[in-house]
């Protein structure tokens, strides 16, 4: 079974136990199988510990308000001293659990030129 089948199944299983918490955390880990973190975080882990200096300061929009947290060593998020264990489980807490949210897109940083990127720059 790849991944792709694997998220499709804890979909499913998802929506059947509902919004309650065992579904929102099948729905994030669905997510991570969609968007390859689960594979990629080791990678990432290792080639990002000497290219980023951490705590990285990042970001995030939301319905209009802005949220700042820290993207730490471990690829952990520290949002109002909560830490998440995930880019995506911090994301899916401020855009509500009903739907998957990829983290790693959601969360942004500013790069030495001072642009704006997603943090999953910093996976690559």
């Amino acid at each position: 079974m790849d991944d792709l089948e694997k998220a499709t199944l804890l979909i499913r299983v998802a929506k059947q136990v509902g919004n309650g918490g065992d579904g929102r955390a099948l729905l994030t880990w669905a997510e991570e199988l969609l968007s390859g973190a689960g594979a990629a975080s080791a990678k990432a882990k290792a080639r990002t510990k000497t290219e980023v200096s951490f705590p990285v300061s990042v970001f995030a929009h939301h319905k209009g308000k802005k949220y700042d947290a820290l993207l730490l060593q471990d690829c952990k998020i520290q949002l109002d001293g909560k830490v998440y264990r995930s880019p995506s489980a911090a994301a899916a807490a401020i855009a509500g659990y009903r739907y998957p949210v990829n983290g790693w897109r959601f969360w942004r940083y500013r790069n030495e030129k001072g642009e704006e990127r997603p943090i999953d720059d910093l996976r690559e």
